[in-house]
């Protein structure tokens, strides 16, 4: 958010201990953390739901975070997975 950037595709790593084995993301507006509705979502998206459910990752990372994006409050999710 601090960059005004959404996407799978960034110069910053989450973990040089890891090899990236995906990622899913959700932004919408508002500061409301509601999970539930961000999985059901995913969920119902086929390629998010191949990640969330495949077996290969061995480490996944979660997490939300509220601010601006641009001028609009906002609330980003995103869930890392990883292997060694």
């Amino acid at each position: 958010m601090r960059r005004n950037y959404f996407g799978h595709v960034s110069r910053i790593r989450a973990s040089s201990r890891f090899h990236n084995r995906g990622e899913v993301l959700s932004l919408h507006s508002g500061y409301r953390r509601a999970p539930g509705r961000v999985v059901r979502r995913w969920l119902a998206s086929p390629g998010h739901r191949a990640l969330l459910l495949s077996r290969t990752p061995n480490f996944a990372g979660a997490g939300s975070y509220r601010g601006r994006y641009g001028s609009t409050p906002a609330t980003i999710w995103v869930v890392q997975f990883g292997r060694r």
